[in-house]
Parts: structure tokens; sequence; C-alpha cells
């Protein structure tokens, strides 16, 4: 469900965070933030100029969005009113604080992990530079704890997918409220926390919500799980 929108975001501000929080993007990833934003914050567009003062510095292609070559955020630039500052320092003050604040808390792992996700079911080959450094370092995070698998192809480009361990962080991250609750559902009929996950690992998690976080549905699980260790213990 969509949060009540009590916050502002203007277009220019929406490209400076984006900046600021990734050094660069690509249009997967304006197309997650935007989501995420429309549907998981407070904040509304306030406008949809595409032209800014922000113009001046980046660049945008059919695919990725930058600085232009010349520019890198440490680069000075003229200030009306500071003087000379760098250019990290003027995208900040196109932000707000609220902006600013909610793109510094954006959730790294489960971002990346909906990149990752997103790229496979549009059936990309999905290779590390496919990745800004942020997404790159997350990505070996990400395979050292088990949620991605990296295999080197013939062309020696790292190549990425989602576990079924990552398929199921992803999603309690995207649904941790009705997953919490089913959870303590889950617990009034016996069932901790571990055996919800165990369950869940064992399902299709693109199907419909309501037809997983199903207590019916957990309960013949686990029968079958008894009947099946039954018939071979027989």
């Amino acid at each position: 469900m969509a949060q009540e929108k009590s916050k502002l975001m203007s277009t220019e501000q929406f490209y400076a965070a984006s900046l600021l929080k990734f050094g660069w993007l690509d249009n997967f990833d304006i197309i997650i933030l935007l989501d995420e934003i429309k549907n998981n914050s407070e904040f509304s567009f306030s406008d949809n100029k595409r032209k800014t003062e922000l113009d001046k510095y980046i660049d945008t292609n059919e695919v990725i969005t930058s600085l232009k070559s010349n520019y890198t955020l440490d680069t000075k630039v003229a200030s009306k009113v500071f003087g000379i500052i760098t250019l990290r320092q003027k995208l900040r003050m196109m932000v707000s604080d609220e902006v600013e604040e909610y793109f510094q808390s954006i959730d790294l792992v489960y971002f990346v992990l909906r990149k990752i996700k997103y790229l496979t079911l549009a059936s990309w080959k999905i290779d590390l530079e496919m990745f800004n450094p942020l997404e790159q370092k997350t990505i070996m995070e990400l395979i050292s704890k088990g949620y991605c698998l990296g295999e080197y192809s013939t062309d020696s480009e790292l190549d990425i997918n989602l576990s079924q361990l990552g398929e199921l962080q992803l999603f309690l991250l995207k649904n941790a409220l009705v997953v919490e609750q089913f959870k303590e559902e889950a617990l009034s009929f016996g069932f901790d926390s571990s055996q919800v996950d165990n369950y869940l690992m064992g399902q299709n998690l693109d199907r419909n919500i309501d037809n997983i976080l199903d207590i019916k549905r957990l309960k013949i699980y686990y029968q079958a799980l008894k009947d099946t260790a039954g018939t071979t213990r027989s």
C-alpha cells in the first residue's frame, strides 16, 4: 500500500541526490528508484521538468545518467552565494534535508537485489559492469552471504544471479510488515520464525503474496514433510 504523501521532491533534487548517492545510475536504477518513491515513501514529485540548473553538469544518454566527463564531485564550480565550492557541495545545496536523508537511508541490499531480480525477469544477461561502483561493492557482500551467485563466463565477465536464499531475502525485505504479521500468526499455531523461512524457501515467491502467506499452506507443507519422512523410515 502506498504511503500518504506529505513531502515534495523536485526533478532536480531527484537527480542531484541520485548522483550523490550512486555516482552514476542507469535506466534500471531510475525505474526502481521512482517505483520506491511512488509506492514506499512519503514523497510526491513537485514537478516533471527535465531542464534544470543541473543539466549543465550531467550527461544523459539512452542508458546512463552521470556527471559530464569534465566534472567530478570534487570539481570546483562557482556559486552565486558561496563563491567557489565543489560540485558535491553544490549538489547538496540543491537537495533538501528530507530528500538527502531519504536517499542516504536507501537499503542497498534490498535495492541491488531488486535490480538483479528486475534484470532477470527482463531476460538480461547480468554481469558486474551493469552496476555502479556502490552497487558492485554491495554485490560482493551479497555473494559472500550467499544471496547472489557469481560465476565467470567464457569472456571473463562475472555473471550475477540471485540464489534461492537471495530470492527469500528480497521477499522478506520487500514484504517486511506482512511477513512479520504472518510469522506472529504462525507462532500461534506452533511454527517458529525459522520454520516459516524454510517454508518460504520452498515456495514460488513470484506468486501472489496472499497465496504464499497462507497458514493452511504452511500446515500442508509441514504435514507433507512429516508424511515423506514417515514413508522414508518405513
